[in-house]
């Protein structure tokens, strides 16, 4: 009764109860407590305790807004105060300890029933009746003179009245748990007195019980699963909340780790009750300790899943890539499905500016996601490829330059959305990021379909170049075989370290080298060499290369065009090209007589001695040189 009316006082300090509530809950309880206070506090019981009750009822008796109710429970009351003063026998017998722990938790209740009603109160008063309770408390830890009860109402009612002392609260209770005995611990009052507690007061005591018992101590002390969640989750709340860290040294975090790991043991055999956790709560544990719920995951989480696919614009790839690792590899398909579902609704939805910043973290968030989640998005993304075609073409150049840095493949999900994009704003991409974002499209070829995909980009792409330049020049093929060269070496270095891609081989003589073949007439001559530099002299293309290459060295040579310049000359004699230009050719003779007769300034003798003519070259071309030119070709060629 005296808890009960203790109860009540408190709903009533705290507004909790309107006064017409409160006063229907009065006569309720006194109308069925009168008869057992008459029987229970008769004359013959300890005056001590009969003084303590009236104390209590009276503050009680305050609340009553009733006029005659309230008088008929003072007379009653006063009846009680006054009975006689004498010790009964029957507490004859109780030793010192006994009268010195009734005498603490006299004190103890003097102070706490002072804090409860604490608005009556100036907040220097409720500060010195909140540090005389912690004082008393720490007095009793030592000797395990209070029922652990009392200390957990106590310490929850100094959190409250008190805040400013919030913190010490949390450490006089750690204190106590860490003195008390375990067996006077696991009882059902305690998690009753400690239900409406701060949640670091609920960690302290759920973490006490099961270190030195075990996870079934909780369902002794009437706890449920959830509610260690709800700790859990309120304390991040808290935490969140908060604006800076409580310097009581409880580490928090690695205390609601151990709590979880032990939970998930305790979920793992299937027989312990799991109601679902609130969506704002699930999503502040899945944040911070996704990794941590495994078996106790998929139970808790199910009205998030329903938030997230009722509304899944409201939460960020960070929180459903922490559901999807929560929920552990052993989900059902239609889980992933809509987490899925979920993170491609928020990305298509993301206006271009925030899904440019969003795709910058996306690599590294999707690698880290169970591989079933990256399954059932990769489906999903070639059903809705158009995600990345929202961005402009300069936010595609920079998410493609920033994708390049990376150090692994890029996601297959990403890679198809980034096939797409690429797809539609192919004519605005230059040679090296298209180059770039063929590299993260094949990822070392992951899909068998992507190099397909990527040899028709390439295809429309050097068309598109190819027409330009007929007008602007050939400057973009001389870019494009310089980036081709590079991506050669690049894979070159990568076979040596055991892999095996060829895609930009495929490029060049699949793509390039036969588009350039096609424009054989109009591209300039020194753009077919370094093409036929590249080329693998194996391939068919090389072999079509060669022979239109000769072909139009003899053309020029007869004079078409201007004739042949002299680096040509040079690149055909010295043998740096596809054309076969020996003594013994056709091409021999016209080729060393055109040498010869461009050899007419000092710079010319240069270029033609820095070229490191082969033997034959140099005996053909001093043969026809005369003159100054002859002299100076002696002295400088040995």
């Amino acid at each position: 009764d005296t808890c009960g009316a203790r109860a009540m006082m408190s709903a009533g300090a705290s507004g909790l109860m309107s006064k017409q509530v409160l006063h229907a809950e009065v006569r309720s309880y006194l109308m069925g407590a009168w008869q057992r206070f008459v029987v229970a506090l008769a004359p013959g019981c300890e005056t001590k305790q009969l003084q303590r009750a009236a104390s209590l009822l009276g503050r009680l008796l305050a609340a009553v807004p009733e006029a005659e109710a309230r008088k008929g429970l003072e007379r009653v009351l006063l009846e009680w105060a006054r009975l006689p003063g004498d010790v009964p026998p029957a507490v004859v017998g109780n030793t010192d300890k006994q009268r010195k722990v009734s005498g603490i938790a006299s004190k103890l209740e003097d102070h706490t029933i002072a804090l409860l009603f604490r608005e009556k109160h100036s907040a220097k008063k409720r500060h010195r009746h909140a540090k005389q309770v912690l004082q008393i408390l720490g007095r009793a830890a030592a000797n395990e003179q209070l029922e652990p009860r009392f200390v957990a109402e106590a310490v929850v009612i100094v959190a409250e009245a008190a805040p400013d002392l919030k913190d010490e609260s949390v450490v006089a209770f750690r204190d106590y748990l860490l003195k008390i005995p375990i067996a006077r611990l696991a009882v059902k009052d305690m998690w009753g007195a400690l239900a409406g507690a701060s949640p670091t007061l609920r960690l302290l005591f759920l973490d006490k019980l099961a270190a030195y018992v075990d996870v079934h101590a909780w369902k002794d002390c009437g706890i449920d699963a959830i509610d260690v969640f709800e700790a859990c989750a309120d304390y991040e709340v808290a935490k969140a909340a908060a604006s800076t860290v409580s310097p009581n040294g409880l580490d928090a975090t690695a205390l609601i780790i151990r709590l979880l790991q032990q939970l998930s043991l305790m979920c793992a055999g299937g027989n312990t009750s799991m109601p679902c956790l609130d969506p704002d709560k699930a999503v502040l544990l899945v944040r911070n300790y996704s990794s941590n719920l495994r078996q106790a995951g998929l139970p808790l989480l199910q009205e998030l899943f329903i938030a997230l696919q009722c509304n899944p614009s409201s939460y960020d790839d960070a929180t459903i890539l922490s559901v999807a690792r929560a929920v552990g590899c052993s989900a059902e398909h239609r889980i992933w499905y809509h987490l899925a579902a979920a993170l491609l609704h928020r990305w298509n939805t993301q206006r271009p500016i925030i899904l440019l910043e969003t795709m910058f973290q996306a690599p590294q968030r999707l690698s880290d996601a169970p591989k079933a989640l990256q399954q059932v998005l990769l489906k999903q993304c070639k059903g809705n490829p158009t995600t990345l075609a929202a961005l402009s073409p300069k936010s595609l150049a920079t998410l493609i330059d920033a994708w390049a840095k990376l150090d692994s493949p890029l996601p297959l999900p990403l890679q198809h959305l980034l096939g797409s994009a690429v797809d539609k704003h192919l004519h605005s991409l230059n040679v090296q990021r298209l180059a770039s974002a063929s590299r993260m499209i094949i990822s070392e070829g992951d899909r068998p379909s992507a190099l397909t995909d990527v040899t028709l980009l390439w295809e429309r792409w050097m068309e598109s170049t190819l027409n330009w330049c007929h007008f602007t020049g050939y400057g973009r093929c001389h870019e494009t075989l310089h980036e081709i060269k590079l991506w050669c070496h690049q894979e070159q270095r990568g076979r040596a370290r055991g892999k095996h891609c060829s895609v930009a081989e495929v490029i060049l003589q699949a793509v390039i080298a036969e588009r350039l073949c096609d424009q054989f007439n109009d591209a300039p001559l020194v753009v077919l060499f370094e093409l036929g530099r590249l080329v693998s002299p194996q391939s068919t293309v090389a072999k079509r290369l060669s022979e239109l290459l000769t072909e139009r060295v003899w053309l020029h040579l007869r004079g078409h065009g201007g004739g042949l310049p002299l680096e040509d000359a040079l690149a055909v004699g010295n043998g740096e090209t596809l054309v076969t230009c020996t003594p013994e050719t056709k091409l021999w003779a016209p080729l060393t007589l055109s040498l010869a007769s461009q050899l007419r300034t000092p710079q010319d003798v240069d270029l033609f001695c820095q070229s490191r003519p082969n033997t034959a070259l140099r005996n053909a071309i001093m043969e026809s040189a005369d003159g100054w030119c002859m002299l100076e070709l002696q002295i400088r060629l040995p």
